[in-house]
């Protein structure tokens, strides 16, 4: 299975089988989120060494690999719901065409308020994804900036400046 299996028409599954929801998602974020946000500021008085960077590159590679996947899913929901929302308000339609204009609109925005809320939340569960996934590539960056000032200070003192 890969993925981004489609099981049926409303259903995506995680690579280890579970099914994804504007839930979980959320949950994958978070823990992407809560991982690569320093505990410590960076002027807690730690020594960085190069051991320290490559944990550190390790860990926001993992995630930054965790997100691709969290976000490809959250996309992935998003045009689920989408697609249920845009049958859901076909269907109304249908049901109500002898109704006129602005009485049409408002029976068929009230027949399909739960496939809207549905919608807005995995549309809201995405962009947290992506925002998300912004987060972890702007740490890693910012790891590397700090590979590179351990890499020119170790280099520095094993020449004795």
């Amino acid at each position: 299975m890969s993925d981004l299996d489609v099981l049926d028409e409303t259903e995506i599954v995680w690579p280890n089988g579970d099914l994804v929801t504007v839930q979980s998602i959320d949950a994958w974020s978070e823990h992407a989120r809560l991982s690569v946000t320093p505990a410590q500021l960076a002027d807690d008085g730690q020594v960085r060494g190069p051991d320290w960077v490559i944990r550190e590159l390790d860990l926001v590679s993992h995630m930054a690999g965790q997100m691709v996947v969290v976000v490809k899913n959250a996309g992935a929901l998003r045009r689920v719901r989408s697609r249920a929302l845009k049958h859901a308000r076909a269907r109304s339609r249908g049901r109500h065409r002898t109704l006129k204009g602005t009485d049409q609109t408002a029976a068929v925005d009230l027949d399909v308020v739960d496939e809207q809320a549905e919608y807005d939340e995995a549309a809201i569960a995405e962009e947290y994804a992506r925002h998300i996934a912004d987060l972890v590539a702007e740490r890693k960056s910012t790891v590397q900036s700090m590979g590179r000032q351990v890499e020119i200070l170790f280099r520095d003192a094993a020449r004795g400046l």
